[in-house]
């Protein structure tokens, strides 16, 4: 596995498994492979504490456990830490155990004995789903709550709605990029007007024609660095 997206995301992996021997062999394997923040316990009671610490970022949960069983823990953790992808682990190809983890919010599995190609391979894109919902997550707050940074530059546009506000955050957060970014959506949410070209009835599609095409939008797609989807369409 490549180090560097377990480095860059500063998460931990979570393995649970009430197998000592299978425990230390799997985050033998993950430490051996350059994943040093591998965390493991040995019940659903263990796995729960060291979720509510924090810093974890992908849970590899054997199915079959005393206790709190695995399909029970997954439906604890899919309700508790969503963003959390957890991978279960199982012996048996059970294809019925697996689509019912599925359904239930797994992110994948494993069979037991494990394939290390596959392993590494589902921890990574597991880590990196972690990754993206914790900056959709950051994103996300920061346009609900976070006030912006440098107010006075919108001072001359007088609104108090929610949406346009959202803009106003928007366009901060892409402000420094060099790169052109492309406004998707109704001339008003642009904060323009919307004109008639004829000034009446004129102006306006004959039934049954249609309306300009999106695809006129795609034509740009080509030139924006970023698209930004402003409402409407």
């Amino acid at each position: 596995m490549n180090s560097s997206v377990e480095k860059s995301s500063g998460k931990r992996v979570l393995v649970v498994d009430d197998d000592e021997d299978f425990q230390h062999e799997l985050r033998r394997m993950l430490i051996s492979n350059g994943m040093a923040g591998v965390e493991s316990a040995s019940s659903g009671m263990s796995a729960l504490e060291l979720l509510a610490r924090g810093n974890i970022g992908v849970v590899l949960l054997d199915m079959v456990m005393p206790g709190i069983c695995g399909t029970e823990l997954l439906t604890i953790l899919v309700q508790r830490y969503p963003a959390i992808p957890v991978i279960m682990i199982t012996a048996v190809s059970d294809i019925n155990s697996v689509v019912s983890c599925i359904k239930l919010g797994a992110f994948d599995y494993l069979t037991k004995p494990l394939d290390v190609g596959r392993l590494f391979a589902t921890v990574t894109r597991a880590i990196s789903f972690s990754e993206l919902c914790s900056q959709n997550r950051q994103l996300r707050d920061y346009l609900l709550g976070e006030p912006l940074s440098r107010p006075e530059i919108f001072a001359s546009i007088v609104t108090v709605n929610s949406r346009m506000k959202s803009i106003f955050k928007l366009v901060e957060i892409i402000a420094p990029t060099q790169h052109p970014v492309l406004g998707l959506g109704p001339v008003e949410a642009l904060g323009g007007e919307r004109e008639d070209p004829a000034g009446d009835e004129g102006g306006h599609p004959d039934e049954g024609e249609e309306a300009p095409a999106a695809a006129e939008d795609d034509e740009n797609l080509g030139e924006a660095g970023a698209v930004v989807r402003l409402g409407g369409r």
